[in-house]
This record gives C-alpha cells, sequence and structure tokens, in this order.
C-alpha cells in the first residue's frame, strides 16, 4: 500500500511529475499575434470605422472597411457607448454615408446601447430621459435631421421602435420641436398616428415632450 503518492513510480517516471502539464510558454512564434495586438487592432479599426462614418465622407468609409473587416469585425462594429457606424451618421444628418453603411449591411434598426452617461437625453416633463437600447432612427429624430429620419423609414426602418425606457422616434422628434417639423410628418405618415399615444416608461406620450 502506498502511503506517500509523492513517493509513486511507474516505470522510473514518478506519477506527480507524469501527469503535470509543462509549463505554457509565452514564445510568440513568427508571423502570429498575441491576444493583446489583436485586441488593440480590432478596438484600433474600430474607432477609424465610427471616425469615418462620423465625417459623412463617403470615400473614407469605404477605405476603412478593409481595415475593419480584417481586423475580425464587421460593418455593424459599434464603439464604446454600444453604438455603431450608422448611428453617428444619422445623428450627424450624413444622409450619404447612411445611405452608404446601409449599402454595406449595417441593420436599419442596429440597437446602440446608450445609457445614463449618455448626452442623448430626451426631455420628459422635468427631467432628462437618456436614450438607451435605440435605434439610428431615435438618433436622427431626437438631432433633427428630417432628411435621414425619410431615408431611414425608406429602408424599413420600424417607425415604433422605442428604446428600453418605451421612447419612440415619435418622442425624439417632437423633442427637436420646431427643428425637426418634416422629420414629425414623415414620422406620422409613415404609420406613426398610433404612436401618439405611445406611453414612455415615465407615462408621457409624444404630445407630452
Amino acid at each position: 500500500t502506498l502511503t506517500d503518492p509523492h513517493q509513486a513510480v511507474w516505470g522510473g517516471v514518478g506519477l506527480i511529475g507524469f501527469f503535470e502539464r509543462p509549463p505554457r510558454s509565452n514564445t510568440q512564434y513568427p508571423g502570429t499575434k498575441s491576444v493583446d495586438q489583436e485586441t488593440s487592432q480590432m478596438s484600433a479599426a474600430t474607432s477609424d470605422w465610427i471616425a469615418a462614418a462620423s465625417s459623412g465622407v463617403v470615400s473614407r468609409i469605404d477605405a476603412a472597411l478593409p481595415v475593419l473587416l480584417a481586423s475580425g469585425r464587421g460593418a455593424a462594429a459599434a464603439d464604446g457607448e454600444g453604438l455603431s457606424a450608422l448611428h453617428h451618421a444619422a445623428e450627424r444628418g450624413h444622409a450619404a454615408a447612411a445611405r452608404r453603411l446601409l449599402a454595406l449591411g449595417v441593420p436599419v434598426d442596429v440597437r446602440g446601447r446608450g445609457g445614463h452617461s449618455s448626452t442623448r437625453r430626451v426631455p420628459v416633463g422635468h427631467e432628462h430621459v437618456p436614450l438607451r437600447d435605440f435605434t439610428p432612427l431615435h438618433a436622427a429624430a431626437l438631432a433633427g435631421h428630417s432628411d435621414v429620419v425619410v431615408l431611414l423609414l425608406t429602408h424599413g426602418a420600424d417607425p415604433d421602435a422605442a428604446d428600453r425606457s418605451r421612447l419612440t422616434a415619435l418622442h425624439c422628434a417632437a423633442a427637436a420641436g420646431r427643428a425637426a417639423p418634416r422629420a414629425l410628418r414623415s414620422l406620422l405618415e409613415a404609420g406613426c398616428g398610433c404612436c401618439l399615444d405611445a406611453r414612455s416608461a415615465s407615462n408621457a406620450t409624444p404630445l407630452d415632450v
């Protein structure tokens, strides 16, 4: 009977030594990348992609796409706040850039995380509610960019989509007020008439904004 497993041998090889795994090697072979390098490349490519969309320059978007794809990300890649390139193009009123992003396969109703730290807020009553889990249509409507609102609706954006606080694009367009009369009209024509009674988590309709 073995009383001390550390003294056990098998064919001259200590059992403990036999079953122990060799230490991991930190050797990086030529032509390979470390996880940190891959993450850094992916982050840089995504930042360039978002910056290209924010600039509104279509040729810059086209130039950034191959680098983004090579990093392992797709056209719907999001920034640190969870916002896609389409969100950034939409809220800045870059219709041509938004059209190009849609052509490249970015979903028209892609969701952006946003959050309490976001500057994208809708005035409801006595508070300004931050958009969370919202679409590019929300972003365009809140910024008052009627041409982008029309573009997104033409490409099938859901006019009734609500964010986590149950705010719709119509709430956002109402918040933009006189800066976006065409956006309001376009949303209503797209079937948002029923949304006039849509209530947010704080029980506010677009008419209350």
